[in-house]
């Protein structure tokens, strides 16, 4: 059963699903309040909704369910091997005798499941006039929005920041992401090969900012993030994650809601990191 089968059984009001085979990318599907029982899932399961839904006696082998949420979920006698739950939300969900390369994996151990990714961020939306991205480490998330108000790309210029600290050796990048009215402020270095990333709060307005590094620098607030990531592992999550949303929703609505859509960032991204996304 492909992606566009079993989303359309679903809005058709199918909740359960027994001994099927259920394979392709259901990347930021809604798959909440739905029954699984006996089925082979394959495929790329990255932000999804499962909340309160029920995984029974499944084998899940080799997907990819990371930052998806499992708020209420109950995982039970799951065959899990070469799965990758990486950020992903536990918080309230049951596992229950599932296996994992022969280990039993129940609440206790879940984070087993979890690869030691360093970063990991997800665009959660770009619709008129915002652009809404979460950010992860091992310890902690921060959900992000900036808006088309001020005329200014945030995200374009975090890849162009990206850039300027890899191949032109610069040290520091400070950058601001407009929302309404707060506005989170970047701070990008270098640190051999790895990028230390820091989001502050803004003590501003975005009204009443410049948009000047040096001035930025000056209207830090509250420090929301903070992390050391290796460098290949921050763009590899850059591009992946510009590239899926162009997958989900096309150039063209993207750059209707947004801003053009930053291909020369992303080719000149694509090289710095040897082409091996």
């Amino acid at each position: 059963m492909t992606r566009c089968e079993l989303l359309k059984k679903i809005k058709a009001g199918i909740k359960k699903f027994s001994n099927q085979i259920i394979e392709g990318d259901f990347y930021d599907s809604e798959l909440a309040n739905i029954e699984f029982e006996r089925c082979r899932l394959n495929g790329d399961f990255s932000g999804a909704n499962f909340t309160n839904t029920i995984i029974y006696r499944c084998n899940l082998m080799d997907c990819k369910f990371r930052y998806v949420d499992l708020s209420q979920t109950l995982l039970e006698e799951n065959l899990l091997d070469s799965t990758d739950f990486s950020f992903a939300n536990f918080n309230t969900s049951r596992f229950i005798n599932n296996t994992l390369y022969g280990i039993p994996i129940n609440n206790d151990n879940r984070d087993l499941l979890k690869t030691q990714s360093s970063i990991g961020m997800y665009i959660s939306d770009v619709k008129h006039g915002w652009f809404k991205l979460q950010i992860f480490n091992e310890n902690k998330s921060m959900k992000l929005e900036t808006s088309n108000i001020m005329g200014h790309d945030g995200p374009r210029e975090l890849l162009r920041a990206i850039e300027d600290l890899t191949s032109k050796k610069i040290n520091e990048r400070w950058i601001a992401w407009y929302g309404e009215p707060t506005t989170d402020i970047w701070k990008l270095c270098n640190e051999g090969s790895h990028i230390g990333i820091q989001i502050y709060h803004s003590i501003k307005y975005f009204y009443e900012l410049r948009h000047e590094e040096l001035y930025l620098k000056e209207q830090v607030g509250e420090l929301c993030f903070d992390s050391l990531v290796d460098r290949l592992s921050f763009i590899r999550e850059c591009l992946i994650s510009f590239r899926r949303v162009r997958d989900r929703i096309g150039i063209k609505e993207y750059e209707e809601a947004w801003f053009p859509y930053p291909k020369a960032e992303i080719k000149e991204l694509t090289r710095l990191c040897g082409n091996r996304t």
